[in-house]
């Protein structure tokens, strides 16, 4: 909901689509709760909170969980949205006083979306960089043809 949160969730969309996983996120409460209730055994949700405490993602959660979705959390330890998690990555990093600066949970949630990431590639090893070489590929052909950059500029 909003902030960093709803940014870690577009890279979770980002990242996973490269391994061959149909993923999309939502940040609007309804659309959130109507996506919730589509899903069922074979479906992932990947529930992101910094606090744990935002009501409308902990809702969406327990609504896919109840239709038999596994839900992951990258959230507070011990908080609302941890509790209801199948699976529950824990996060949380001090937040500097100064509005003004960089907020570091976002950091710390992109580390965490890494991580699983790359768990989740090794789990198929072989056609994730089958994967990842196409999409090179096809990159590089609009480009100097330089392959020593990122995967998506």
């Amino acid at each position: 909901m909003g902030g960093g949160s709803t940014l870690a969730a577009m890279e979770v969309q980002n990242r996973f689509f490269r391994l061959g996983i149909a993923v999309s996120h939502a940040s609007d409460p309804s659309l959130m709760r109507m996506i919730a209730a589509t899903l069922g055994e074979d479906d992932v949700v990947v529930a992101i909170s910094t606090t744990g405490a935002a009501n409308e993602v902990i809702e969406a959660a327990g609504i896919a969980k109840r239709y038999g979705a596994l839900v992951v959390a990258i959230t507070r330890p011990q908080s609302r949205l941890a509790s209801i998690a199948d699976i529950a990555l824990g996060v949380q990093v001090p937040e500097a006083p100064d509005a003004l600066k960089p907020t570091a949970s976002r950091y710390a949630l992109l580390a965490a979306i890494d991580l699983l990431a790359a768990s989740t590639a090794y789990c198929k090893p072989l056609e994730a960089q089958t994967r990842m070489r196409r999409i090179k590929y096809e990159l590089l052909k609009g480009t100097d043809g330089n392959s020593n950059g990122p995967l998506g500029d």
